[in-house]
């Protein structure tokens, strides 16, 4: 599994998330794929998981098989990692966690599309 498990509590607002452990996620370093990826999401993380606008919620829940993957992108988008490479994780991770071709890749090409007007990437923007 190319995360570690999920736990978290519920913030205060209902609608957000604090990890209580961290999630870890590390993919590669196979024959056929030498490249290792490992990233940290540190426990206390507020996250609101996928940052979906609330109108689309009927069609993209924020919440799904699509946890660890959106979170982590969340956290990369907060600490300014490179767009192209934070989203090729998002979608990576969706993969490895079994999100079905369709919505992972409606998500991903809608981080693409709208990713730098997000509050998390403005955020992290700020802060570099």
């Amino acid at each position: 599994m190319p995360f570690t498990a999920l736990e978290y509590r519920d913030h205060d607002d209902g609608h957000r998330a604090i990890l209580i452990t961290p999630l870890v996620f590390y993919a590669g370093g196979g024959d056929e794929n030498p490249w290792v990826v490992r990233a940290t999401v540190p426990a206390g993380y507020c996250t609101d998981f996928a940052s979906v606008p609330r109108w689309l919620w009927w069609l993209v829940p924020p919440r799904g098989r699509w946890n660890r993957a959106a979170i982590l992108h969340d956290y990369l988008y907060d600490k300014h990692v490179d767009r192209f490479l934070a989203d090729a994780l998002f979608r990576l991770g969706m993969a490895e966690l079994g999100v079905p071709w369709l919505p992972r890749n409606a998500m991903y090409f809608a981080v693409r599309l709208f990713g730098g007007f997000t509050r998390s990437w403005r955020r992290g923007k700020e802060r570099a």
